[in-house]
């Protein structure tokens, strides 16, 4: 086995946890997260096979910028070999560490054996972590759910597991596959989790304000929070978490200000990461989350669709900003 990792150079306590979304979590939404107090990011989940083959599109989603760190790389996949040598290029890339997905509920990531399929295969994901364990040196971790369903919720068995292969910290998304993201997260899942294994522990699911951040840290003594959904159009959310949790105290939400700026910052990164017209139309989600509230925004998302340069889109968002000084929601 390699020589011992630092999992604490990794995790904080009581660390604030960016999660890893399709789509989402490029470098650019990694940096304005961690810029606004996120202590660890996670890469998209990539395909281990298609990393494996030299498919560029997976490279891509790997790709680091200079200032962010620290940051996992997630591979999903099913085969021992496959993931292994897909593991061994992720920390030949610079990154600090690897996850495997062990909780995607998505059929077309099921249907091939990864994700949340491996829950009902723990012989394969054991051989999964004790290969992917033996060729690096660099912190392992797994994203689990709590089970296939509600009649094998197995959680605890698969960290007890991922344990004894030398995995380094566990995430917890307390919905069993079958739920996907409908009903409650179940946290009870994850103190019971914690309070029997020596792993580190991060907690996710329903965390939606600072003040969820706080209770499942009181309810489930867990040692992160990982924050996906409720960071939508709202990067704030981990300086207000980090407030009540390390120092007591309220932060308030943003000033109009403060989130006009935000998202130019974030549109810059965006359009020049993928250029335009690419940019500007998956961009779009970004905006209606920023601007969730506001007046007329649904309208200036469909136009701003139909914008083709840099530039126009830079005068369309001003013009935008412009229209919106002092109207009602405007903080």
């Amino acid at each position: 086995m390699p020589e011992a990792r630092d999992i604490a150079n990794l995790l904080p306590l009581k660390a604030l946890v960016l999660a890893p979304m399709s789509g989402i979590t490029d470098p650019p939404y990694r940096l304005v997260a961690s810029g606004k107090g996120a202590d660890l990011a996670y890469t998209e989940m990539v395909s281990a096979a298609g990393l494996v083959r030299g498919n560029n599109g997976c490279s891509r989603l790997l790709e680091v910028y200079p200032q962010e760190s620290p940051l996992m790389g997630q591979l999903y996949g099913f085969d021992p070999a496959v993931l292994a040598e897909a593991a061994a290029q992720v920390q030949e890339m610079g990154l600090d560490g690897v996850d495997i997905n062990v909780g995607c509920p998505a059929a077309k990531v099921v249907r091939k054996g990864g994700g949340a399929a491996l829950l009902r295969e723990p012989a394969r994901l054991r051989k999964v972590l004790r290969r992917v364990r033996d060729v690096i040196r660099i912190p392992l971790g797994v994203k689990i759910r709590s089970g296939w369903d509600t009649r094998s919720i197995n959680a605890l068995q698969i960290v007890q597991m991922a344990e004894d292969c030398g995995v380094d910290l566990v995430a917890i998304h307390p919905r069993s596959r079958s739920q996907k993201f409908a009903g409650e997260a179940d946290w009870g899942i994850i103190r019971q989790t914690k309070a029997q294994t020596g792993l580190t522990i991060i907690g996710n699911g329903d965390v939606r304000t600072p003040e969820d951040a706080v209770r499942m840290i009181d309810e489930t003594g867990c040692d992160g929070v990982m924050i996906g959904r409720g960071s939508w159009g709202n990067p704030w959310i981990f300086e207000q978490a980090r407030g009540l949790i390390h120092e007591g105290r309220t932060i308030p939400p943003p000033t109009w200000e403060e989130k006009k700026g935000m998202i130019l910052r974030h549109l810059e990164m965006h359009l020049e990461r993928n250029g335009t017209p690419l940019g500007g139309l998956t961009f779009v989600k970004h905006v209606g989350w920023y601007l969730k509230g506001y007046p007329a925004a649904a309208e200036f998302r469909r136009r701003i669709n139909t914008i083709r340069s840099k530039e126009a889109l830079i005068r369309e968002m001003e013009a935008y900003f412009r229209h919106i000084e002092g109207a009602p929601g405007k903080n």
